[in-house]
C-alpha cells in the first residue's frame, strides 16, 4: 500500500472523529444524485459517530454529547429528506438520547457551579465577618 507509511496507525481523536461524520455528511448532502454513494457516506458518518460514542464514554464534557446529538440530527434531516423516513426516525431518536445526555450534563455542572459558587461567598462572608470585630 503507498499511503501506508505515513498513514496514522492509530484511531483519530474525538474531536476529529466528529470532524470526520460532519465531513461525509456535508459530502452526502452534496452528493444526492448517486444514491449508492450518498447511502455509503451516511453509513460511513454513522460508523464516525459509532466509533465517537465509544470514546465519548471516557468524557463527560458536555459539549461532546451536544455534537453527537447535532450530528445525528444532520443524519435524520438528510436521510429524511431523501426519502428515507424509516431511518431518519431511528437517528432521531437517538439524537433525543444524546441530546438528553447533553442536557443532564449541562444541568449537573449548572448546579455544581452554582452549589460552590454559594460556598465560595458564604465562605468569604464568614471571614469578612471574622476580620469586623463585631
Amino acid at each position: 500500500m503507498v499511503f501506508g507509511s505515513i498513514i496514522p496507525q492509530g484511531n483519530l481523536s474525538l474531536p476529529q472523529t466528529l470532524s470526520l461524520a460532519k465531513i461525509y455528511l456535508d459530502t452526502a448532502r452534496n452528493l444526492t444524485t448517486d444514491t449508492e454513494i450518498f447511502l455509503a457516506l451516511c453509513r460511513d458518518a454513522e460508523a464516525s459517530l459509532t466509533q465517537a460514542k465509544k470514546f465519548s464514554k471516557n468524557t463527560k464534557e458536555p459539549s461532546v454529547q451536544g455534537s453527537i446529538a447535532a450530528i445525528h440530527i444532520d443524519l435524520s434531516n438528510l436521510l429524511e429528506a431523501n426519502g428515507y423516513k424509516n431511518e431518519a426516525k431511528i437517528f432521531q431518536k437517538r439524537s433525543e438520547k444524546w441530546g438528553q445526555r447533553h442536557r443532564n450534563e449541562t444541568n449537573i455542572d449548572k448546579i455544581n457551579w452554582r452549589h460552590q459558587h454559594h460556598t465560595i461567598i458564604k465562605t468569604h462572608a464568614a471571614s469578612s465577618l471574622k476580620g469586623s470585630n463585631l
